[in-house]
């Protein structure tokens, strides 16, 4: 297992984080100060994973995730895979992880159809260059034949791009999430401290002894030496002795090659733009107006539905399309998605 993504599944072993998490990227439906945010329960064993070496991934994590509002307790499975490359099959691996997560879960008795927890896919990438894989499953096939579309997997995932992630989309600070991802993204070593400086603090408030020896060995094993590549990091055993060993020594900050990474991907995006966008201009173009036009006819929408309107394929689209002026609800709406 690559080390970064042994350090994020360590990282995420722990329930306060995956708590944090959540709470940041959670897609809540209205303002999410005044829903109650889901929590992380229980993880979830990786044996799910098919034994076969073709599909057995160690790097997968999952939690039972709860949330309760005022009628009902509600339930999902978090599952996150971790990314340092982006790979164009990744909306074919999650579903097939996810079905065979629910499989799972079925034949262990534990819940049954119609019952089954919903999923949340999400793809946390920590690479250089800006994600530039499909999304959603129907991206990655033939759009021909049209009259196959209705029987096509429409899962997508939920991409969290971690060196290139609009400031505005970025956790709270006092979130451990959003430190981890400031980390990260630190261009210099005064950031990094000041990032690290301030996770210190927040684990000393929480009292979480546990996951700061996590984090430590995350520092030293995973982060820290793509950064720090001459420096012997293995005797330091916490954050403030980390904060210490970065201060007294002076190295070239390897993470300057978040800015050259950038500049790549920005190079590089534009020449993948050109074809991409020749593929998938019309499609997107389509989506863009019908997406404009329901929003003035029926106000903002949920958005649970505006993911599966980004996900629908040519077909559903021009069903939309051809229905759109006789739409009388949201409902009618979705019996067209269903």
């Amino acid at each position: 297992m690559p080390k970064q993504d042994a350090g994020y599944k360590l990282l995420f072993s722990h329930a306060i984080l995956v708590r944090d998490f959540v709470h940041a990227f959670f897609p809540y439906t209205n303002d999410p100060s005044k829903e109650p945010p889901p929590d992380a329960t229980q993880k979830i064993s990786g044996s799910w994973i098919d034994e076969s070496k073709i599909l057995r991934r160690d790097n997968d994590i999952a939690w039972l995730c709860k949330t309760q509002d005022e009628d009902k307790q509600r339930q999902f499975i978090l599952l996150i895979e971790f990314q340092t490359h982006p790979d164009p099959i990744m909306p074919v691996r999650l579903n097939s992880y996810a079905s065979l997560l629910s499989e799972e879960i079925h034949r262990s008795g534990r819940m049954t159809t119609p019952d089954l927890p919903r999923i949340f896919p999400i793809v946390l990438y920590n690479g250089l260059r800006p994600w530039n894989a499909p999304l959603s499953f129907h991206q990655t096939q033939q759009n021909e034949p049209l009259e196959l579309s209705p029987w096509q997997p429409q899962s997508q995932y939920f991409l969290i791009d971690q060196l290139h992630l609009p400031n505005y989309q970025l956790p709270s600070p006092d979130n451990l999430a959003g430190l981890l991802i400031r980390i990260e993204r630190s261009v210099n070593p005064q950031e990094a401290t000041q990032w690290l400086g301030r996770l210190a603090q927040r684990l000393k408030e929480l009292g979480e002894e546990n996951f700061q020896k996590s984090v430590v060995a995350w520092l030293t094993h995973s982060f820290l030496p793509t950064r720090m590549p001459n420096i012997e990091l293995q005797e330091l055993h916490t954050i403030e002795q980390i904060i210490m060993s970065i201060d007294n020594n002076t190295m070239d900050w390897s993470v300057q090659y978040i800015e050259q990474g950038r500049e790549e991907g920005r190079t590089a995006g534009l020449e993948e733009g050109r074809v991409v966008g020749r593929e998938e201009g019309r499609e997107e173009g389509q989506l863009t107006l019908i997406l404009r036009l329901l929003i003035r006819k029926f106000g903002p929408l949920p958005t649970g539905l505006k993911t599966r309107l980004e996900a629908s394929d040519r077909s559903t689209l021009n069903k939309i399309a051809d229905a759109l002026l006789e739409l009388n609800s949201i409902e009618e709406l979705k019996s067209i998605l269903d």
